[in-house]
């Protein structure tokens, strides 16, 4: 049986129930160019842009890690 794998995005700390549960936590830059200090998790990704354009980035940098 083959694993399904899950990826969360979000930006603030109301998405943090969400990227807790998932395979790959992708936390996207706010606005201003920060990220959320309040979420901390383990093997997070930091999106390295701006709402759609860093979720772009992130998710294409993500699947070409994929074999």
């Amino acid at each position: 049986m083959e694993r399904i794998e899950t990826v969360g995005i979000g930006d603030s700390i109301n998405d943090a129930p969400l990227l807790a549960m998932v395979d790959y936590p992708i936390l996207v830059q706010k606005p201003d160019g920060s990220y959320d200090p309040d979420i901390h998790l383990s093997g997070m990704i930091r999106a390295p842009g701006i709402g759609p354009v860093g979720w772009n980035e992130a998710v294409l940098e993500l699947l070409a890690q994929v074999p």
